[in-house]
């Protein structure tokens, strides 16, 4: 009877074929949690409008850099950060982040807002400085740091804050505070932070925005911008530093 049940009719075998398939596939494209703290740099792809958006809708960011995990994996450039829409409705627009997909594989998140910076904010940091004769070219991150292309990272007080490769750029993170009162927190490792300085904290060159998270209770994962206007608009080439919280 046993032998019967292994090697049965070709429709027992099939059927058991498809399960022991779909289990693999399950185990092959899940991906364990990325570590707390991790921090994803992202650029909008398309203009987030609350006027336009109703709760339940989804959106896709994309990675702007290499992320460099510590069990050696990676998560690719490009790779698709999806958001949901949590309230959209006049001048406020909540939103937050639940998977990563990076080729082919879907990573579950919880991510908070550390720093956001317009398209005209993200586009300067690839101006080069006029460099002192002798000096190599750098360029300036949201937040005042320097980048060398291929070397280091320096703070504005000259203070070496981390390195930049053909990965991207990666700094130690400063505890930092915004002008609205949002509270970031430092690092002890090296984290991706994309067009961000180490203490980029809070929102760039967004004057008509607030980010209401500074008297939320623990970590934040439902990201909440305001407007003084009559909608809440990030514009696209917007770029976006999200860190992994619990």
């Amino acid at each position: 009877m046993p032998y019967q049940i292994v090697c049965g009719t070709g429709a027992r075998r099939a059927a058991f074929l498809a399960i022991a398939i779909g289990a693999i596939a399950g185990f092959s494209f899940a991906q364990p949690a990325l570590p707390e703290h991790t921090t994803i740099p992202v650029v909008f792809t398309h203009t987030l409008d609350s006027s336009k958006l109703k709760p339940g809708d989804s959106f896709e960011l994309k990675t702007s850099q290499v992320i460099s995990l510590g069990s050696g994996e990676r998560i690719a450039k490009g790779s698709v950060v999806v958001g949901h829409v949590v309230q959209s409705g006049g001048s406020v627009l909540e939103f937050e982040f639940q998977e990563i997909h990076n080729q082919g594989r879907v990573i579950p998140v919880n991510l908070s807002l550390r720093a956001l910076a317009n398209f005209v904010q993200a586009y300067d940091t690839n101006m080069p400085n006029v460099p002192d004769e002798g000096s190599a070219s750098s360029t300036t991150q949201v937040g005042g740091d320097e980048v060398y292309p291929g070397d280091k990272v320096y703070s504005s007080n000259g203070a070496e804050a981390g390195k930049a490769n053909s990965d991207g750029v990666f700094a130690y993170l400063k505890g930092s505070q915004s002008d609205s009162g949002t509270a970031c927190d430092a690092s002890a490792d090296l984290q991706p932070v994309g067009i961000f300085s180490a203490s980029a904290c809070g929102l760039y060159g967004l004057s008509h925005l607030t980010l209401d998270q500074s008297d939320a209770p623990g970590p934040v994962r439902i990201i909440r911008l305001s407007s003084d206007r009559k909608s809440v608009k990030v514009p696209g080439g917007s770029e976006a530093l999200l860190e992994v919280v619990p």
